[in-house]
Parts: C-alpha cells; structure tokens; sequence
C-alpha cells in the first residue's frame, strides 16, 4: 500500500449534484513519478468498494492533512481548501 491515509470530501458536480474528491497523504517511499498510478489505485479501489456511481472526480497528493490534537481530520479546514 502506497497510501498512508486518504480522505474524501463531495464536492459539487452539475450532473449528480456532489461527487467525491480525496486527498492523498502517501508513504516516504513512494516517489513523485509514482504518484499518477497511486492516485489511480485509489479511484479503483473507492469505485470497487463503493460503486462505479461513487468514482472519484479527482484526487490530489498532499504532504500531510490538518488534524485536531486528538488526530482526528479537521474536515473544516479541509472543505475550505476546496471552497465549499
């Protein structure tokens, strides 16, 4: 596994109303020219265990996400980044 952590967020879409978006945290190991395929193993793997319906409309790699001192994902901070 390629992916340390991933998180998804809807985003609006004009046809279905929201479709998901994620952000990527990878492991050290993985490099740049890597990340192209890892975002690609995690599109396949969010259609398969959710459904063709729910296919990503993209994917971004980032460093790290912004998290509460209890590690949880601050998904307000999160939500501004994509201006929702």
């Amino acid at each position: 596994k390629e992916s340390a952590e991933v998180a998804v967020f809807p985003i609006k879409d004009n046809l279905k109303g929201e479709t998901p978006f994620a952000f990527c945290v990878v492991k050290d190991f993985v490099k740049k020219e890597d990340y192209p395929k890892v975002i690609e193993i995690v599109k396949n793997n969010i259609a398969f265990s959710i459904g063709a319906i729910s296919r990503l409309k993209g994917a971004i790699i980032c460093e790290r996400l912004p998290k509460t001192t209890t590690l949880k994902i601050k998904r307000r901070d999160v939500k501004s980044m994509l201006n929702l």
